[in-house]
């Protein structure tokens, strides 16, 4: 998908992330919702180089 923020453009690069519903219900504001949680996250961040400001550092 390609995004523009304050004139720059780029590309986010999304993951689908596998998810699994819960038994868990919450309400907020007088709506019903219900919670997932994420299936498998342990090695997802393996190797993933991230970059703020335009200096490039990795997740440790």
């Amino acid at each position: 998908m390609k995004l523009n923020y304050r004139g720059l453009s780029y590309e986010a690069n999304s993951q689908n992330i596998e998810i699994a519903q819960t038994e868990i219900n919450g309400k907020f504001r007088g709506w019903n919702y219900h919670i997932s949680r994420p299936v498998n996250l342990a090695g997802s961040s393996v190797g993933v180089t991230l970059k703020f400001r335009g200096v490039s550092y990795s997740k440790i």
